[in-house]
């Protein structure tokens, strides 16, 4: 059985940002290529968030005082995300965001 020796919070500062953007920049960059070329590739898709997801999202932010749009936009999305950096609501708004999205088939 295994246990659990300690856990830390791990900051992803504007570096970690960067390289996401990168590799989902990559990874897009490489299925349009195979696209164009016809061949066949497995590929990871993520269905649209639920709008009910997303509104009872956008009611939990607004009600820990966080002034936003409705949620319907990733952008919108990355701006609370951006806005709650540092803060103690951060954990519970990154928690809430994951739980709105759809799981990747």
């Amino acid at each position: 059985m295994a246990k659990c020796k300690g856990a830390k919070v791990v900051e992803h500062n504007e570096s970690h940002q960067i390289i996401e953007e990168f590799m989902l920049a990559a990874n897009e960059a490489v299925a349009e290529q195979l696209t164009q070329q016809d061949i066949l590739f497995l590929r990871r898709i993520h269905a649209a968030p639920s709008p009910i997801k997303l509104r009872d999202l956008t009611t939990f932010v607004r009600e820990l005082g966080i002034q936003c749009d409705d949620l319907v936009s990733r952008f919108e999305i990355q701006r609370v995300l951006e806005q709650v950096a540092g803060r103690p609501e951060q954990q519970a708004v990154n928690y809430a965001v994951l739980r709105s999205m759809q799981k990747a088939v």
